[in-house]
């Protein structure tokens, strides 16, 4: 008896395990519900006594294991938080049954092992987590006692599953008997039943799964009642029972069950409303007209406004939801808002300003499904907080914003689309995504569309993001039914029991009534369409007839007129018209005026019968106009797609889903309607402040009626899509910078829904049921769906994948199809089918195929019309004609640039859509031809993609294009002079022009005011051959048209092409900027010419961005290039023994190389030592930067001074700084101990009067400073008794430094010349200008460096700066890292030394070993950074990096440099203007970006001096001075490399560099850049020193322009003239300056 009793209670307390069962058949005829009846178990008083001990009993083990569970066994309590943590924490991680106990067994088996707590640290990571480290950390701290703790719950675990166990097989072998005892009860009696039971279990779940399945925690914001909803089974899981109330009715044609309204959840203890008096002032201005927050906003409030923790807010449509946005955003403002005002009150001001709200510090971005809802919350946003002078801006497919816009907007309402292309951008879009706080994802539910991709790889990388980061990022997610709300709160990392709130159907504000009809016959057949017809119209008249609106909803375009006339055809018969009738409504004439408006023909027939149509291709405006119409009440009945469903808020009475078949084009079949629509439909019904009821139907088929019943109760999981655009969205993160190699890929992975779902429901994954618990945290999973979507980018071109390094690299076409939204299946289209040569037919067909277009179906209806178009329209051949969806798309792309009139309102849409995404799509065209260099194709989709922006072909005249002119000027231009091109216009007059075009002067004059604003480009060109195989073209582009804003906005782009001499490849190309200021821009082409084959001639192709007609040819004659003749080899490295200090034979100067470490000479100064020591011959010697030139040249000084006791030396550099430093290491280095004095020459005359007194002396004077001195009547005072004269950095030479040293030349005969230059690709010249021997002339190659250097130039196509810098964060930290002995990192200006540093730490903080750039000895850093005068830098320094530029403290800088050469920082952070002036070395050097901004003031029309801003390269010098900077010698590793990484712009000098950083650099004369000789001799003219023509032409035989001009003359534009013609041309400009 006892056991018999025990299985009964088992049954009754629903320990044992219900398993899964169909719904069986509900609808059938005759069919009755069945429960158990009463036990044959007897129930006299001693048995009802057992019963109730049998149940106690059972309880009492339960509410043990429960607290065992949860607090563990006796022990300290320390310890029993730990084993409560960590059961807590492997029961909400690892929900499976299974999987929990193979967990916990895991876990115990390690801390009860003898292995290391090292060891088993490292084991509980791979086990439970990174997520768990903290937790780790604290179990290990007491693991003895949670090991044993653990082994207590396992025996525990143990005998409840025997218990169990032998409970169930009793049961089992009872099952027969039992069923037979089973009866057939009335409804009546079973809901009669049913009560009881529920008054029995009403403080506990109706289901519990406590015989071996983990119960649902009770967690403390879920409202959720089971009997509101849920099916009714019986003890034995066999029979349903629908909810109390349900009915069924039976009618000719179809089936009707009724479902009424949910019961509401009775509050919780601590549950109360919020009063809006009892929130802050920023609250209750927010919520101006608000008395109090309804319930389900009460409940979410303190978790909202109170604290940052993620949410999920699951409540029915209408429970206020879009409030709960409103309290996070409230929040997010609080935190930007003065704490003081806040507590005490506004201040002074108004809107933003009385609460001190800091408006540019945030962003909050509000994620809409729809372009419509989006519309709706930018309004309502918009509308509610502009008190606070917050900006709410929309950002779809429909609305841009300009870079100003978005920075002057702190809420942005978007769509998922479009953020995830915002954020496929480094920095998004103005730097938008770095600056945002909250992300709020509304109808998250959509994660069981296809949509739903989308939205798993948004909060993927934003969650990356903030994990990459460390910043706040709150994100917010908002469901209106969302069944397994734990496994979407676990994705959006919302804390179980604070963030996650879910309230169920009986939180509606209006009660729903829900509806299931069948409607009889074959599906798909004539009479199940027509019994499908006359249901929706019995519904819709009934309720019509009540004067209630009615929502109808079908899936397709056409069948929203289709079923409007449909219905009104059963209403005619019925003589039932008037129930639709609506012209009585008040403002009825105002809306029949308005629809009037509309071109849409069966809107504005249907709304005189009291019918409206809504679906996602009309135009925004009569959507609009419909919704606004319906929201009045001048429409009874709405026939509209789900789109209307999802978001746009509609106050509707009724909604009928009509039919459940929805045609899926991706399939190419129909498919049934998602659980999820009908869900959110139902949810459209019964608005608040407009009815106190809502009803809904579902009408389907009577097959498919079970099937949704179901579903709608029992609310299926939803699964995750990423499956299917996993591809895609790997794509956009290699792209990104944010995944570079398949570990990455794989963590990734692990922040989205679909691997939430992976571990819960496997078998929908293709995985065994057995693989989680396996592989728990999926890793091998993840790993064969990475590699799987990587192997087909890398077939697609789109990434390089190296398998044995597993490393990925971005392709040019995986960062279009990144950049412009396109999947891989179109990429795969566009490799096969595009090619070099092709014309606009077959541009315009590869664009059709694209998979974007997949959607547009062939109608047959269509035909005809798409005839007429393809033959009366069209001006391209459409390839597959009117058979075909792409020759579909074709004609109708072509129809929109011939802005052709299309009848059919299904075409229209269709139109509207092709082209909004073949504007897109063509522009990705545009890039690829770019990206392949294909010169044809690239000119074709250049103006594709102008005809279609502007819907103007390219034949045209340009003047129809939307300029402002007026539609009579446009017709005559047409008329009278479409053969007058854009240049021939602007040569005429207003009144040419007016008579030309048949119109008046005042006619004229409005167009001669557009022709002279036409953008377009003036291209002068000039060959500058930089070395025998390098040719630059050097072009100044200057705008030929006056700016006009209305026309040009503050920006004119073009694109400026360089194309080969058969016009089929491109062979440079780059992007031109035009702004109101700019005068002039130069761009510098770099070409190759190998081998001596010369072109004849190349064409250089301008072309706006824009404007049509602003296209340019300039063909660039090379008949008169003369390429310099090739260069000498360079000298080559003799293998001799370094030659010690020893052997100078001066004690003195041993004792002072010995001070700085120089014990033996290196290989150069080996080799050159006795040429430049014991020989007094001019010397020239070019060699790697930092090769040791230097000394060679100082120890010739000091030989001089050894020969001669009172002789002078003379030192000349580029630039003033050089001059100073080379002073000061000749002061502090050798001036002692040589007995010589050093003096830096004052820049100013009557300073150096004193100086150059002096004997024993070393002057230095930089270039400037020199020449000042030659025109001061200072140089005889100078040359006196000098006996050698260093000219140092020659490959800096400039103007001011060739005319200085050419006159000192012209004036002594005796002095020793000794030139010093880094290593030049070509030093004939330079070598007879300075009057040296071959024999003592060394040009060493940049190969022979002492230590040498690997040089890696990268390019990367990101724009604009602030961007490229974001992108190149990552590889720099990577480039770092590595660094033996440190890193050197030069970026364009000061104020990026900061930014980039706080990138680096940012990064730093992800590092798998929790070190980052931090070294071991940066914990003695302390005392050290006492010592810092600008405490600004304490945050670097404890992370690793300096920063070093002029302005800071002289103390800090010499503190960052002592803690760099000690190893204590791992990295320098220098601008570029700096590279001059570094005192220290690294192994590492890494040139973040080789381009900068340069600004220069000009007038602009109105006599304003305005910015010019315009993008420089970096020199070449510049780049060989920082690559020498990489050349530190590594301790106890001969071997350490020493590298140079170049991140230049896809677009920039790239070649340049490659080229002469291994050749070295070319050396040209600047003097025929600037009027530097000219000034120099009209000073000396003045003063007497030059007196005739005779004088200036000596003077130019000593210059090294003369020497170059003859050797190089097409650099020159040299024309054989000779020195004496330039003379005289210098001589008489020089009277006139």
């Amino acid at each position: 008896m006892a056991d018999q009793l025990e299985s009964f209670i088992d049954r009754l307390t629903g320990a044992v395990a219900l398993q899964d069962s169909p719904l069986p058949s509900i609808v059938a005829e005759d069919s009755s519900v069945t429960l158990p009846v009463e036990s044959q178990y007897p129930t006299d008083k001693d048995s009802s006594t057992t019963v109730t001990r049998l149940i106690n009993d059972r309880k009492a083990a339960l509410s043990l294991q429960a607290s065992t569970a949860q607090g563990g066994p006796s022990g300290s309590t320390a310890t029993t938080d730990a084993l409560n943590n960590l059961l807590n924490f492997i029961g909400s991680t690892f929900g499976d049954a299974d999987m929990h106990d193979k967990i916990v067994f895991e876990v115990s088996s390690l801390l009860n092992s003898p292995r290391s707590t090292d060891d088993i640290s490292s084991a509980l990571v791979d086990t439970l987590g990174f997520d768990a480290l903290d937790l780790i950390a604290q179990v290990l701290s007491n693991r003895a006692e949670i090991g044993l703790g653990l082994n207590d719950v396992m025996s525990l675990n143990a005998r409840n599953a025997e218990q169990h166990s032998k409970s169930h097989k009793r049961e089992k072998a009872r099952h027969n008997d039992l069923e037979e005892s089973y009866l057939t009860i009335s409804p009546e009696e079973a809901r009669r039943r049913k009560e009881e039971e529920r008054q029995l279990n009403s403080k506990r779940p109706l289901f519990s799964n406590e015989g071996g399945s983990i119960e649902e925690p009770n967690y403390p914001h879920v409202y959720k009642n089971s009997a509101n909803g849920g099916n009714i089974l019986s003890t034995m899981g066999s029979r349903y029972m629908l909810p109390l109330g349900t009915t069924k009715d039976h009618f000719d044609n179809y089936d009707e069950i009724t479902i009424p309204p949910s019961k509401p959840i009775p509050p919780k203890i601590h549950e109360r409303i919020v009063e809006i008096g009892e929130m802050d002032a920023l609250c209750q201005r927010s919520f101006k007209g608000y008395e109090k927050l309804n319930r389900v906003q009460s409940v979410v409030y303190p978790t909202a406004y109170t604290t940052n923790e993620n949410m999920l807010v699951c409540a029915p449509t209408g429970a206020g939801k879009t409030d709960v946005a409103m309290l996070t955003i409230l929040r997010v403002v609080s935190q930007f808002a003065d704490e003081n005002k806040l507590t005490f009150g506004p201040g002074k001001g108004k809107g933003s300003a009385s609460f001190g709200v800091r408006l540019d510090d945030f962003k909050i971005i509000y994620v809409a499904p729809m372009k419509a809802l989006a519309a709706e919350i930018t309004a309502k946003l918009g509308k509610r907080l502009s008190w606070l002078d917050i900006k709410v801006r929309e950002l779809t497919g429909d609305t841009q914003l300009t870079k100003a816009e978005v920075n002057a907007t702190q809420i942005i309402v978007t769509t998922p689309e479009k953020w995830d292309v915002v954020t496929r951008k480094p920095t998004g879009e103005g730097d938008l995504a770095s600056k945002v706080k909250l992300l709020i994802i509304d109808e998250v539910h959509l994660l069981n569309e296809d949509r739903g991709a989308v939205i798993e790889t948004i909060v993927a990388r934003t969650l990356r993001q903030v994990e990459a980061t460390q910043s706040l990022i709150r994100i917010v997610g908002l469901s209106a039914t969302l069944p397994n709300y734990v496994d979407v709160a676990d994705f959006l990392r919302v804390s179980r029991y604070k963030g996650l709130f879910y309230f169920d159907g009986s939180f509606r504000p209006i009660p729903l009534e829900q509806h299931f009809i069948g409607v009889k016959g074959k599906p798909g057949s004539s009479q199940s369409k027509k019994n499908l017809d006359q249901a929706a119209y019995e519904k819709a008249v009934e309720l019509a007839e009540q004067g209630h609106s009615v929502m109808v909803f079908v899936h397709a375009r056409k069948e929203t007129v289709k079923t409007a006339e449909t219905l009104l055809e059963y209403a005619k018969k019925d003589n039932q018209l008037e129930a639709f009738d609506c012209s009585e409504h008040p403002r009825y004439h105002i809306h029949k005026r308005d629809i009037a408006q509309s071109r849409n023909k069966e809107m504005r027939q249907l709304f005189e019968k009291g019918f409206g149509i809504h679906h996602a291709g009309m135009l925004r405006s009569d959507r609009n106009m419909m919704e606004r119409m319906f929201e009045d009440g001048a429409l009874k009945i709405l026939c509209c797609t789900s789109t209307l469903a999802w978001g746009v808020n509609l106050p509707a009475h009724a909604v009928i889903i009509k039919g459940t078949q929805v045609y899926d084009s991706s399939k190419g079949a129909f498919s049934d309607l998602s659980i999820l629509d009908v869900l959110q439909i139902f949810g459209r019904s019964g608005r608040p402040g407009y009815s106190t009821s809502g009803v809904a139907w579902l009408c389907t088929s009577y097959e498919k009626l079970d099937d949704y019943i179901q579903a709608v109760l029992s609310s299926h999981a939803i699964e995750s899509k990423f499956h299917t655009g996993i591809v895609d969205a790997l794509n956009a993160e290699i792209s990104l910078g944010s995944v570079s190699n398949v570990s990455e890929a794989v963590q990734w992975l692990s922040f989205t829904y679909m691997f939430v779902r992976m571990r819960k429901n496997p078998l929908m994954y293709g995985m065994d049921h057995d693989e989680p618990l396996n592989d728990p945290l999926l890793g091998n999973k993840r790993n064969m769906l990475i590699m799987s979507a990587a192997r087909q980018l890398a077939l697609a071109k789109m990434i390089k994948f190296d398998e044995n390094d597993m490393m990925f690299e971005s392709d040019d076409m995986g960062r279009i199809a990144s950049r412009f939204y396109i999947c891989h299946e179109s990429i795969n289209i566009y490799n096969k089918e595009l090619n070099p040569t092709m014309s606009e037919a077959d541009i315009m067909s590869v664009l059709c195929q694209s998979v974007e277009f997949d959607q547009i179906q062939m109608r047959d209806s269509e035909v005809p019309e798409l005839k007429h178009l393809m033959e009366d329209i069209c001006p391209c051949q459409v390839k597959g004609g009117t058979d075909t969806s792409q020759g579909k798309c074709n004609i109708l792309l072509q129809a929109y640039i011939s802005r052709a009139y299309i009848d059919d309102f299904a075409l229209v849409s269709d139109s509207n859509y092709v082209a909004q995404n073949g504007a897109r799509l063509i522009r990705a065209l545009l890039d690829i031809g770019l990206s392949k260099k294909w010169a044809v194709t690239t000119s074709g989709v250049i103006s594709m993609s102008k005809a279609l922006e502007q819907r103007l072909w390219p034949y045209e005249h340009p003047m129809k294009q939307q300029f402002g002119l007026r539609n009579e000027v446009i017709y005559n231009i047409t008329r009278w002079a479409d053969e007058t091109t854009i240049q021939e216009l602007a040569e005429l007059s207003p009144a040419e022009l007016g008579s030309l075009i048949h119109l008046n002067e005042s006619h004229g004059a409005a167009l001669h005011r557009i022709v002279k604003s036409f953008p377009t480009l003036s291209l002068s060109v000039y060959l500058k051959p930089l070395s025998h195989e390098v040719l630059k073209l050097q072009i100044h582009a200057k705008p030929k048209f006056a700016w006009n804003e209305r026309i040009s906005g503050t920006m004119e782009n073009f694109f400026l092409i360089a194309e080969s001499e058969d016009e089929l490849d491109i062979l440079q190309w780059t992007n031109v900027q035009i702004r109101p200021t700019t005068e002039e821009t130069s761009i510098d082409f770099i070409l190759r010419i190998e081998n001596d084959k010369k072109p004849d001639f190349i064409t250089l192709r301008s072309a706006s961005e824009r404007w049509l007609g602003s296209e340019d040819l300039v063909s660039v004659s090379f008949e008169d290039l003369i390429m310099p003749a090739s260069p000498s080899p360079p000298t080559e490295i003799i293998d001799l023994p370094f030659l010690p200090v020893s052997g100078l034979s001066n004690l003195k100067l041993e004792q002072a190389l010995n001070s700085i470490g120089i014990r033996n000479f290196n290989p150069i100064q080996t080799q050159c030592f006795e040429p430049f020591y014991v020989y007094s011959d001019n010397v020239l010697l070019c060699a790697p930067v930092y090769a040791g030139k230097s000394i060679l040249s100082q120890l010739s000084i000091w030989k001089a001074f050894t020969l001669q006791r009172n002789t002078r030396a003379l030192i000349v550099t580029p630039t003033a700084t050089l001059a100073r430093e080379t002073a000061h290491v000749l002061t502090t280095k050798f001036s002692k101990a040589m007995s010589v004095n050093v003096l830096n020459l004052h820049s100013k005359a009557e300073q150096r009067e004193s100086q150059l007194k002096q004997n024993r002396v070393v002057f230095v004077a930089s270039a400037n400073v020199l020449q000042d001195l030659l025109c001061s009547g200072q140089k005889d005072q100078l040359l006196d008794d000098l006996s050698i004269l260093v000219a140092d950095d020659l490959h800096l030479m400039g103007s001011a430094y060739e005319i200085a040293l050419s006159v000192v030349k012209q004036s002594v005969s005796d002095t020793r010349f000794i030139g010093i230059s880094a290593s030049l690709d070509n030093i004939e010249d330079l070598r007879k200008w300075l009057r040296v021997d071959p024999a003592l002339t060394y040009n060493f190659a940049p190969k022979h460096r002492t230590l040498p250097i690997s040089t890696n130039v990268q390019s990367h196509s990101v724009v604009p700066t602030s961007a490229f810098m974001k992108a190149l964060i990552k590889p720099t930290y990577a480039l770092i890292k590595i660094a033996p002995k440190g890193a050197i990192i030069f970026v364009p200006t000061r104020t990026q030394c900061r930014s980039v540093a706080s990138d680096l730490i940012t990064l730093s903080a992800t590092d798998s070993d929790y070190i980052g750039l931090a070294t071991e000895e940066s914990v003695a850093l302390e005392p050290y950074l006492d010592r810092l005068s600008d405490k600004t830098l304490v945050g670097y320094l404890v992370n690793g990096i300096g920063i070093y530029y002029t302005g800071l403290p002289l103390e800090d800088l010499a503190l960052i440099l002592e803690l760099f050469l000690t190893g204590v920082l791992r990295a320098l952070i220098v601008p570029r203007d700096m590279c001059w002036s570094l005192p220290v070395r690294a192994s590492t050097v890494c040139v973040m970006n080789t381009q900068y901004l340069s600004t220069k003031n000009v007038k602009d029309s109105s006599g304003q001096e305005k910015a010019d801003k315009q993008v420089q390269e970096y020199s070449l010098s510049e780049v060989a001075h920082m690559q020498a900077f990489a050349s530190a010698d590594v301790e106890g590793d001969s071997e350490a490399t020493r590298t140079c990484v170049l991140m230049a712009q896809e677009n920039g000098n790239k070649e340049l560099y490659s080229y002469f950083l291994n050749a070295g650099l070319p050396l040209e004369s600047r003097l025929s850049e600037d009027d530097e000789l000219l000034y120099y001799v009209k000073h000396e003219r003045n003063y007497g020193r030059i007196k005739d023509v005779g004088q200036v032409d000596k003077l130019l035989k000593q210059t090294y322009y003369v020497r170059r001009s003859k050797t190089n003359p097409t650099y020159y534009d040299a024309k054989g003239d000779g020195v004496r013609a330039l003379a005289n041309k210098i001589w008489n400009a020089s009277s006139d300056v």
